[in-house]
């Protein structure tokens, strides 16, 4: 009698428990969805809109030197304020970089550098990776399509190449 009441009362125990955890851990899922949405649609989208306007604009963007990413970037947001075009909003100093933090996960420190016929995304972690790769694509394959990515300079990290 005493045994089956503790294995009741464990039982219970436990299965208040995981009622308790699921939607914590569901919640997560969804801010982190929701984080990376954010990211893709309003980082990712408004550096599209900029590239593709000066590059119709102006008949070359500044070159590409080597070493130089963050300098070539910061004359691109000259232009684009210039043109006046939004730059899109990051908690960052620089609207060419933007910090994602997650629950449960990493940082991730994302750097982008606009060419003119693709943006290059350094830094991104596999999960938004593969979550830009199904916004753009509509398909997870990092391999073709429109975003394609291969593994990043950092451990965990991907660079990832959007065709524009």
């Amino acid at each position: 009698m005493i045994r089956e009441k503790l294995t009741k009362r464990v039982y219970y125990i436990f299965l208040y428990s995981a009622f308790a955890v699921m939607p914590i851990w569901a919640g997560g899922k969804l801010i982190n969805l929701v984080l990376d949405h954010i990211f893709i649609s309003n980082f990712v989208d408004g550096w599209q809109q900029i590239a593709r306007h000066l590059e119709a604009t102006i008949s070359a963007l500044p070159p590409l030197r080597s070493g130089q990413l963050a300098a070539r970037m910061h004359r691109i947001e000259r232009l684009a304020a210039r043109a006046s075009l939004t730059l899109p909003a990051t908690r960052t100093r620089h609207s060419y970089t933007y910090h994602l933090k997650k629950i449960n996960q990493p940082v991730e420190n994302i750097f982008l550098a606009v060419e003119s016929t693709r943006i290059i995304i350094y830094g991104l972690r596999k999960q938004t990776m593969r979550r830009l790769d199904k916004y753009i694509d509509g398909t997870e394959n990092i391999y073709a399509g429109r975003f394609q990515a291969l593994p990043g300079k950092n451990p965990g990290t991907y660079t990832g190449v959007l065709q524009l």
